[in-house]
C-alpha cells in the first residue's frame, strides 16, 4: 500500500522574522510512518522543518549513553532496511504545507492519506512585510483558514482518508467535529 502521511506543525508568519506556531514536533506522525514502513508499505512523508521523522533519533550523550547508543544503532538498522520505500518533503508554513501536500498526492497517488500534522486554524490578516517594530504595541488580526482535509477527497476521491483533530476535554465537541468533517468529505467526493 502507498501511504502519504503528514506530520509536525505549521507556522503562520506575522512578519518576516516571527511566526505563530503550535507545540507539535512530529512525534505522532513519525511513529505512524515508522510502523507503516515496518509493515512493508511505501511512505511519502510530508513533514515540518526540524520535526521528527521515522528515521530520526535524538539523544544526549550525557544521559544514559549506552541506552542511547543502542537506540542509534537500532535506528541505523531500521534506516538501511526501509529507506528505499520512503520519500519525504518538508514544509515551513500553512501555504507551503498545502502546496506540498497537494503536489505529493498528485505525484505519489496514495492508497491512503493520514493527516497527522497539526495544521493552523487561523491566518494573519495584517502580515507585515519586513520586521514589526518592537517598541510599539501590536494587534494581530486573525481569520479562519480553509480546512485542507476537504480538498483531499477532490484530489484523490478513492483514497482512504484519515484525519485527526485535537480537542481538549470536550467529547461532544469531538463527535460534532468528526461528523462535520465526515459530511464535508462525502460532499466533496461527489
Amino acid at each position: 500500500m502507498k501511504i502519504l502521511l503528514t506530520s509536525g506543525g505549521t507556522k503562520i508568519p506575522i512578519d518576516a522574522v516571527r511566526d505563530i506556531t503550535n507545540m507539535s514536533n512530529g512525534t505522532f506522525g513519525s511513529r505512524i510512518a515508522h510502523v507503516a514502513l515496518e509493515s512493508e508499505h511505501k511512505v511519502f512523508f510530508v513533514h515540518a522543518e526540524r520535526s521528527c521523522t521515522p528515521f530520526s533519533h535524538t539523544f544526549d550523550f550525557t544521559d544514559n549513553f549506552f541506552k542511547n547508543l543502542t537506540g542509534f544503532l537500532r535506528m541505523s538498522i531500521f534506516g538501511l532496511k526501509h529507506y528505499r520505500r520512503y520519500r519525504s518533503t518538508k514544509f515551513r508554513n500553512f501555504s507551503d504545507y498545502e502546496t506540498k501536500l497537494c503536489d505529493a498526492i498528485e505525484q505519489f497517488k496514495p492508497d491512503a492519506v493520514i493527516l497527522a500534522a497539526a495544521v493552523s486554524d487561523y491566518g494573519v490578516k495584517n502580515y507585515i512585510n519586513g520586521k514589526m517594530r518592537t517598541s510599539e504595541n501590536q494587534t494581530i488580526e486573525l481569520y479562519p483558514l480553509e480546512k485542507i482535509i476537504s480538498k483531499i477527497k477532490k484530489l484523490a476521491p478513492y483514497t482512504i482518508l484519515i484525519g485527526f483533530k485535537l480537542l481538549i476535554d470536550d467529547e461532544q465537541a469531538a463527535i460534532e467535529a468528526a461528523s462535520a468533517i465526515w459530511a464535508s468529505t462525502i460532499d466533496a467526493s461527489y
